[in-house]
């Protein structure tokens, strides 16, 4: 009824729960139009096997999770906690806020207030892409600060293991900057 559009970025079994990332359009073409908003965080909550809608689940501290279906920008931890990462990108998708993470504590539904990662400040640039390992450690593939190309893709990337426990996060210096996957942080 607003004239917006969701934008879906990916689908994702949280507990007994579908968790769908999306971001707001204003449904102007077939693909979702312009973004009517790039400073706040989204997931739509379904339940599971059922698919019926739950709730909409906002932050404004955050981003786009994900983008254009790449099927990343969130994953669950060891301990049940799902973990959502954005990139607050540059130029057509600007957002004030910092690239970074947020959490989502195991059978909460909601982002907790408590947590937020903000990336970013680190110095070494902004998340590309990113997978959860184990241990509170993601791989993350991070934009080379100001080499991050127009739109949602491209760019030099280097890799890290993020520790979104301790907030710090160690480069791997062994692999050079390359440039960004189009969907996963790494091609094994």
């Amino acid at each position: 009824g607003e004239k917006r559009m969701a934008i879906w970025t990916g689908v994702f079994q949280v507990g007994n729960k579908i968790y769908i990332p999306f971001q707001s359009g204003d449904g102007s073409n077939n693909w979702g139009g312009n973004f009517t908003t790039t400073d706040t965080t989204y997931i739509g909550i379904f339940s599971y096997p059922e698919l019926e809608f739950e709730k909409t689940i906002k932050d404004g501290r955050g981003s786009h999770i994900g983008n254009w279906w790449a099927q990343q920008g969130l994953a669950v931890d060891d301990k049940g906690d799902a973990y959502v990462w954005f990139s607050a990108n540059e130029a057509s998708l600007a957002s004030k806020n910092k690239s970074g993470f947020l959490r989502i504590k195991k059978g909460t539904d909601e982002f907790d207030k408590d947590y937020y990662f903000d990336i970013e400040s680190l110095g070494n640039g902004k998340i590309a892409r990113g997978s959860y390992l184990k241990d509170d450690k993601f791989l993350m593939t991070i934009y080379n600060k100001g080499q991050q190309a127009e739109g949602v893709g491209g760019g030099l990337v280097k890799l890290y293991i993020v520790d979104i426990q301790t907030k710090k996060m160690t480069e791997i210096k062994e692999i050079p900057a390359h440039e960004q996957q189009g969907y996963k942080d790494v091609v094994f």
